[in-house]
């Protein structure tokens, strides 16, 4: 499962049903440049896919709209079903040396400090593989952590 702007890769990677997306961004990928792939509208917080049912789930950027106070019920939902061992989940954020808000196109957005995410991570059950960090000159800091 992917919930963010990279459905085109990696091709051939098995199973891939990107959800979360804008409608406009579903509209424009769904047929002409992926036909192969069934795109969707749904919440992070209420994935239609059985327990265990996906590999991997790739959320670039897809939680920064959600609090703190309610961080966990997507986290939760992506470890129900990713199957594990061996499924991954690689999680993009904006990232900052205190979990914070700022804001961000039409709605506020959160900042997360890496240890504050990691744990909440760690309290769903995943186990956190790498934590990447970003901050160039001009932008916001960002940040990946691999699961």
């Amino acid at each position: 499962m992917r919930t963010g702007p990279l459905d085109a890769e990696p091709r051939g990677a098995g199973r891939r049903h990107p959800r979360h997306r804008p409608r406009a961004g579903v509209h424009r990928a769904r047929p002409r440049d992926h036909p192969e792939v069934r795109f969707g509208v749904e919440s992070i917080e209420s994935i239609d896919e059985p327990d265990a049912a996906l590999g991997g789930v790739l959320s670039w950027f897809s939680i920064i709209h959600h609090e703190p106070s309610g961080i966990a019920a997507p986290l939760t939902e992506f470890a129900r079903v990713i199957c594990r061992p061996g499924g991954s989940l690689l999680l993009g954020y904006f990232d900052a040396e205190e979990t914070g808000t700022f804001d961000h196109t039409v709605l506020r957005a959160y900042r997360w400090r890496a240890s504050d995410l990691q744990r909440i991570l760690e309290s769903a059950g995943f186990d956190v593989v790498a934590v990447h960090r970003r901050a160039d000159r001009g932008r916001r800091a960002v940040g990946a952590i691999f699961l």
